[in-house]
């Protein structure tokens, strides 16, 4: 049998073998073949089996008798642990970064926030403006009998939170004085306005005083005692019996005497005088001729039916009159204006008439606060805007439109 010599080792070994049984080399098929059979001879080889050479070479031999698998593993080593030590690092300096960045912008924001934190409790402390949006009047007239006489004004707000504050003015103190807090007081006879302002909103309210003061009275009281001596003298002669005129008593009067009504349930108020003194309605007897024409009470008539009546007052012995004339038939009754322009502090009349040309006491309604101010039949512009008035006499409603500029 032949054998081979080892190109590593330089030992023999049959040819059987595919590698060296001393050194583990795997044939490479160009190995030196013995022909001669015999005991196996160990040739030496230049450099012997442990030179460097040959050590190297036994190297290679045993990297190339390793699978694939384990090249690759081995030769993928280093990559991965690369790439490893990459990613740490990556992840490290994202961190460092990121914790920068966010220490930074809370530096920055935070004093912001301090000072921003500092005026809120200022804003908080400031309560919010409510302007008021209208005023209701529990009664639009107030009627006032003897001086010193005082009404409060019972005015509802809206809404009742308004942080507007309200005023009182009076159109004619010496008719009516009124308080900051809307106490009216009576200071002459006559008639006057009461303005109700809060915010851009106001309102008025006609307050009525049927007495003259005290203080008139005199000139024809105090006249007779100056002249007092002058009848004793006269006795001498005999011309002057007629001088007791100054002592005549005086006559009690109404301050209406025939008025015409044209709706049914129509009210007006007569006031009583004593010569020149108001005498209070309260004190005086009031009686009707024909009840179911008009009827009067304390001093207020009211129409009934259709007819003639008259109101009689009774005051210490003294009587005077007022015809009523209840005239229900005339119910053609008409606005004297449909649509006004007119600028703020101006004034014109809107009354109510028929075809007769009776006129009616009409009271007339507001859409809007504000706009105008109403005293009876008198409008004045009070702010620029529109306000439609509206009022309703015998079941005929009728409307204004009045523009302030």
């Amino acid at each position: 049998m032949n054998r081979i010599i080892c190109d590593i080792c330089g030992s023999e070994y049959p040819e059987t073998s595919d590698r060296c049984p001393i050194c583990s080399y795997a044939r490479q098929g160009n190995e030196k073949v013995v022909a001669a059979a015999g005991e196996t001879v160990r040739t030496k080889v230049k450099g012997g089996q442990f030179s460097t050479k040959n050590v190297k070479k036994r190297h290679k031999a045993q990297q190339r008798m390793e699978e694939p698998d384990g090249e690759q593993r081995g030769s993928n080593r280093p990559l991965i642990i690369v790439i490893i030590v990459l990613l740490i690092a990556i992840l490290l300096v994202s961190v460092y970064i990121g914790v920068r960045f966010f220490r930074g912008r809370s530096a920055y924001q935070n004093p912001p926030r301090t000072t921003a934190a500092a005026p809120a409790p200022t804003e908080t402390t400031v309560p919010p403006e409510i302007p008021c949006a209208g005023i209701v009047l529990e009664s639009a007239v107030v009627d006032l009998e003897d001086p010193g006489e005082q009404k409060q004004l019972s005015v509802q707000l809206m809404p009742a939170d308004t942080t507007d504050m309200v005023s009182y003015t009076s159109a004619d103190p010496s008719v009516a004085e009124v308080s900051e807090t809307g106490l009216i007081t009576a200071v002459g006879s006559g008639q006057t306005s009461i303005t109700i302002t809060c915010g851009g909103v106001s309102k008025t309210c006609t307050v009525v005083c049927w007495f003259q003061e005290e203080t008139t009275l005199p000139p024809e009281t105090t006249v007779p005692p100056t002249e007092a001596p002058k009848p004793t003298e006269p006795k001498q002669t005999e011309p002057k019996p007629t001088e007791p005129k100054p002592t005549e008593a005086p006559k009690l009067k109404l301050d209406q005497e025939d008025v015409s009504c044209f709706t049914e349930n129509e009210v007006f108020t007569l006031s009583v005088k004593l010569g020149s003194k108001s005498i209070g309605r309260s004190k005086v007897t009031w009686t009707s001729s024909d009840p179911s024409v008009a009827t009067v009470e304390n001093g207020t008539v009211t129409a009934v039916g259709r007819g003639t009546a008259t109101i009689t007052a009774e005051y210490e012995g003294k009587k005077a009159s007022c015809t009523v004339r209840c005239r229900f038939d005339d119910t053609n009754w008409k606005a004297s204006a449909s649509d006004v322009t007119i600028t703020v502090g101006e004034s014109f009349r809107l009354t109510v008439t028929n075809d007769s040309g009776d006129r009616a006491k009409a009271v007339w309604t507001m859409s809007i606060d504000g706009v105008v101010s109403i005293d009876g039949s008198t409008i004045t512009g009070r702010a620029p805007g529109e306000v439609t008035l509206t009022t309703t006499v015998d079941g005929v409603t009728m409307t204004c439109i009045v523009r302030v500029k």
